[in-house]
Parts: structure tokens; sequence; C-alpha cells
């Protein structure tokens, strides 16, 4: 029985490793509205993140934009940034932004805007916004297509609401782990679900660890 045993602690280590590498990223980071227009006075964007069943522990990006439009300012959103800063780059056509979740003890999952930009518009023309470069990945990035005007409009920034996350088998991986694991060994719903909870908390806590400490470096 301690064989088998054995066995199948290590074909599920297994497993959750191949699911946790393939999902060691957010879900998605996109620029909200993606579509727009940014006038002289300026326009806000914000920033939002689905950090899918990962804590939301900050994020380190690069954005490009096109056109005749500077950016202005950043504020932080939601209480999520307690460490924000922007650096203008390549002449102001790039911006790096970097967000760590410093205000938090215990950083959960968090789908939402973090960050509100505020661009104005210099001259007459189209702008494309886009991300360059993201620290953790994103299995999807979405920037956004704006039209530049000269005419006045409002600044007033939008209101926004965090989506709460809820549990670990909001995704696919975990019934498909299950699943496999029925296959493989035979056995009852009740132990395998005993063993892959244990196993995977594990494995994301060594993965979330990893993550922070890399985070601690760049403040």
């Amino acid at each position: 029985m301690k064989k088998y045993r054995k066995i199948f602690i290590l074909t599920v280590f297994f497993l959750l490793l191949s699911v946790g590498i393939a999902s060691a990223e957010y879900n998605s980071v996109s620029l909200v509205p993606s579509s727009g227009t940014i006038t002289k006075d300026g326009t806000y964007l914000e920033i939002s993140v689905d950090s899918g069943t990962d804590e939301f522990i900050g994020i380190d990006l690069d954005m490009s934009f096109t056109g005749p439009v500077e950016f202005v300012s950043a504020t932080q959103v939601a209480g999520k940034c307690g460490t924000l800063n922007v650096f203008p780059q390549s002449g102001g056509a790039v911006i790096n932004v970097e967000c760590f979740n410093t205000g938090e003890q215990t950083p959960a999952p968090y789908n939402g805007a973090v960050i509100s930009l505020l661009f104005k518009a210099t001259g007459e023309g189209d702008s494309t916004f886009t991300f360059t470069r993201l620290d953790p990945t994103s299995a999807k990035s979405t920037g956004g297509n704006y039209i530049l005007t000269l005419q006045s409009g409002s600044t007033e920034r939008r209101e926004t609401t965090e989506t709460p996350k809820t549990g670990l088998f909001d995704n696919t991986n975990g019934t498909i782990l299950l699943g496999t694991g029925l296959l493989l060994l035979g056995i009852s719903w009740s132990v395998l679900s005993s063993f892959v909870s244990e196993g995977k908390e594990k494995f994301v806590f060594i993965q979330k660890e990893s993550r922070r400490k890399k985070f601690e470096e760049k403040i």
C-alpha cells in the first residue's frame, strides 16, 4: 500500500508541476477603455489586471504609444499599488510603470483596475497603445486605439470596482488534474481531492514566494 501511495504522490506532483508552470502568470492585463478619444485637456486610461488564482503582488510593464500624445500623471486605484513609479522612455513614446502591492500584508487574487493614467493630445490624429513587456507575464494583453483631438473634454476619472475572485477551481486546471488522477490510479474521488489540494498548495506557495522575492528585489 505504501508503494502505491508513493507512486500516486509522485504522479500528482509531476502533474501539478506541469499545470503550475503553464499557469504561472496573470490571466490578463488590459487598457480600459480600449478605444475612444484623448483630448487636449487629458483623458484617463486605466490598467486593469486579472491575476487569476495567483495573488496580486504588483506589476512591472512597458507600454508604448504612437502619435502626438503625452503622458501626464499616474494614480493608483483600489489601493493596489503601495509603491507606484512611472518612467517616460524613448523620448516619451514609451513609459515604464512599476506597481508594487506593498500595502497589503496578505495579497489576494484580484480582478480590476490598479492604475489610472492621464494622457493629453498635443495634436490631431490617431494613437495606438501597446504593452511591450509584462512582469509577471500575462496569458492575454490588450492595448487600445484612440482618436487624438485638440478639442476640450472632461478629465474626470470613471468609477471602478473590484471583481471578487473566488476559490481555487475557478478555472479548468483543477478539474483536468482530478480527472487525470482518477484515470491513472482508479482511486476514490475523496482521496484524490485530499492529495491534490495538499500538493498544489505546497507547489503554489513555493511559486508565489519565489515571485514575491523577485518583486521585493525591485523595490
